[in-house]
């Protein structure tokens, strides 16, 4: 009887730590999300409605806009000034870095929302709404009217 409770106990606690190595396997996953940054930039551009045509910002000039620490890739669209629509991808080095990347979007589209609040008040509301999302070391944001539409894009991504 002693040794079929021996066998037991180890037949347990075998599966107990099986089970946890799949559970802290699962939640690495998310570090090693990977996304195309050029594929998802295309998506944007060719199915969701802009109000305007989007222009690209080159790399370098992006942190005139948004800057943040870790950056290592930066793709940014942005309309004619008096449109609000615009999207960024980005990536950076660490996912604490994605976490701080996040708030910066998120402080640049609500000092976005202030220049536009008083000067063009739909577009204020376009932005108040816009989607800003950080994922693994990725951070995207999109403004637009086709809201729906592009949160779907970039949940698929």
């Amino acid at each position: 009887m002693k040794k079929k409770t021996g066998v037991l106990k180890i037949l347990v606690l075998t599966t107990i730590v099986v089970a946890a190595l799949m559970v802290l396997s699962a939640c690495a996953g998310g570090k090693n999300y990977s996304l195309d940054m050029v594929k998802l930039a295309g998506r944007l551009l060719s199915e969701v409605n802009f109000d305007c045509e989007l222009y690209q910002v080159q790399e370098e000039k992006v942190e005139n806009f948004i800057d943040f620490e870790g950056a290592e890739t930066k793709i940014m669209y942005m309309g004619n000034g008096s449109d609000a629509d615009s999207f960024g991808i980005f990536k950076t080095d660490t996912e604490e870095n994605a976490v701080k990347a996040l708030e910066t979007v998120n402080s640049y589209l609500a000092d976005l929302q202030g220049s536009f609040k008083d000067y063009i008040p739909k577009e204020a509301d376009k932005i108040q709404n816009s989607e800003a999302i950080q994922k693994g070391r990725y951070v995207v944001f999109c403004v637009t009217s086709d809201r729906e539409n592009a949160g779907a894009i970039i949940e698929e991504s």
